[in-house]
């Protein structure tokens, strides 16, 4: 495989692969504007040859320099007299300019300048020296405003991506926030049912409880009337039924209460602690 080194771009390439006629006729000149740490760079375009004018000034002598060695042109007698010609020609337009300027007013000329300018010089010469040197500074001042611009533009497009991540960011609290709503709703319905089977349960030991009073005042009226040993017998079965009841509730009633020998005091007990379970349950 035949190779060359490029005049052009500086590279080795293949000729048998080598097709300039697909480069790009224009200079694109852009900026690489950084996303941040991690994340791919951005290509800005809109930038023009002439704010770069010491690329400018290289790619043309470089484009001189190819032209001259791939078509060279034959210095001939004629084309000799020609540029002799020519240089007669401009020596002689060049002695009557410098005729006229010696004829021109300097103080005035100067007098123009130093009011464009909007300060003192000694003569022309330095007049026209500050002119450059001012020129070149505007240039300066103007690559520098390309900088601070590329940079603002690059600041823009950072804070337009932090915006679209808020934007995502406030999308995934949204839908966090309607989740916990619904598990709210959920558990809100869950305590209002634990609560609802609780009082039953205490309603259901409460009416027991009633019936078991109801029951021991009717025993205690049925006791006056009956002799001396069916009221023994009766109140030992009586007594027998009070300890099932006060083992009932002693067994119902967690560690912390105390165990109960009288009924009344059992059954008082039994009901504050289903009272306690439910103001607790209304509190969570």
């Amino acid at each position: 495989m035949s190779m060359f080194l490029c005049p052009l771009c500086g590279k080795q390439n293949s000729i048998r692969y080598y097709h300039p006629e697909t480069f790009d006729d224009d200079v694109e000149i852009f900026h690489n504007a950084s996303h941040g740490r991690g994340r791919p760079f951005e290509k800005i375009l809109g930038f023009s040859i002439e704010e770069f004018p010491e690329l400018h000034e290289k790619l043309g002598i470089r484009a001189q320099r190819v032209s001259e060695f791939l078509s060279p042109q034959p210095m001939t007698d004629v084309r000799i007299n020609e540029l002799e010609k020519q240089i007669e020609e401009e020596n002689k337009k060049r002695t009557i300019a410098e005729d006229q300027l010696e004829e021109l007013d300097i103080e005035f000329l100067l007098y123009k300048v130093e009011g464009s300018l909007g300060a003192k010089n000694s003569d022309v010469h330095a007049a026209v020296d500050d002119l450059i040197n001012r020129n070149r500074n505007l240039s300066e001042s103007n690559r520098n405003m390309n900088s601070i611009t590329q940079g603002h533009e690059a600041l823009r497009l950072r804070l337009e991506q932090e915006k679209r991540n808020l934007a995502t960011e406030k999308a995934l609290m949204q839908t966090e926030n309607t989740v916990l709503r619904e598990n709210i709703g959920k558990w809100g319905e869950a305590y209002r049912s634990l609560e609802a089977q609780h009082q039953r349960q205490n309603t259901e030991h409460q009416t027991e409880l009633t019936l078991e009073r109801n029951l021991r005042i009717q025993l205690e009226d049925n006791l006056e009337e009956l002799d001396v040993d069916v009221l023994i017998h009766r109140n030992r079965a009586l007594e027998k039924e009070r300890t099932v009841v006060l083992n009932f509730i002693n067994n119902e009633l967690p560690e912390k209460y105390d165990y109960y020998y009288d009924l009344e005091a059992a059954i008082a007990a039994f009901s504050q602690y289903y009272e306690d379970q439910i103001e607790e349950f209304s509190d969570e």
